[in-house]
């Protein structure tokens, strides 16, 4: 009978397990080199695309400026091209206009106007009118053009007068105080008074305004004269 000690199982596996070397570790990746931090790499990007600096004393010279487009032609092949019209400057109207319609009497020139029939205008103011006509840079048929106008405004207030004078007339004859039966008598007494306390230049002034017949002045002188008449017939 063997004695020897039954060798344990346990141990056996043990001493395999122990002696097997434990796998070796996978091997480790290298860590990534350090990259540019945040704020170098911003300066790197705003360097690039934003602080581009022109250096001192070489500044590219400014761009002229870009011409506006000019519109397109829209006129059809072979239609007749409109002419380009300017409006003429204030010298340009001068010399046109001196061409055309300024053609002035200049001093020394006799200057005929011929006075419309019926008006009377002395030799002193025809001097005048003239003077202002030359002046005005007018020549004969302008000037008698304003020549002739005034002779229809100084007929045209002959006219109202007359008008008026005819009125007053009427007014006068057709009065219940001094016409009808008494009118001859009404401008006999009038025409004493005037005379006797008047003047002639009274009597003239009446007559070129023909205030002479207005109704109310031959009444107050009418009335006058006749209480003038009166009072010298109770003494």
């Amino acid at each position: 009978m063997n004695d020897a000690p039954t060798p344990d199982p346990f141990l056996k596996i043990y001493s395999k397990m122990s002696a097997t070397e434990p796998p070796a570790e996978p091997a480790k990746a290298a860590p990534p080199a350090p990259g540019p931090s945040a704020t170098s790499r911003f300066e790197q990007i705003y360097k690039r695309t934003m602080d581009v600096e022109p250096k001192a004393d070489a500044r590219p010279p400014a761009a002229p400026p870009a011409e506006a487009p000019k519109p397109k032609d829209s006129t059809p092949p072979g239609a007749p091209q409109a002419k380009e019209t300017t409006r003429p400057t204030a010298d340009r109207f001068q010399q046109i206009y001196g061409k055309t319609m300024d053609v002035q009497a200049t001093e020394g020139t006799a200057l005929e106007v011929k006075v419309p029939e019926g008006l009377h205008v002395d030799e002193k103011a025809m001097g005048e009118f003239k003077t202002i006509a030359r002046e005005m840079k007018l020549d004969a048929p302008r000037a008698q053009r304003f020549m002739d106008l005034h002779a229809r405004s100084i007929k045209a207030m002959q006219d109202a007068g007359d008008a008026a004078e005819a009125q007053w007339v009427a007014a006068t004859k057709n009065d219940q105080e001094i016409g009808g039966e008494s009118l001859d008598d009404s401008l006999r007494v009038a025409r004493g008074l005037a005379k006797e306390f008047g003047t002639a230049a009274l009597t003239k002034a009446l007559s070129i305004s023909g205030m002479g017949n207005h109704p109310e002045v031959i009444r107050l002188l009418a009335r006058a004269g006749r209480a003038l008449h009166a009072a010298r017939s109770r003494r």
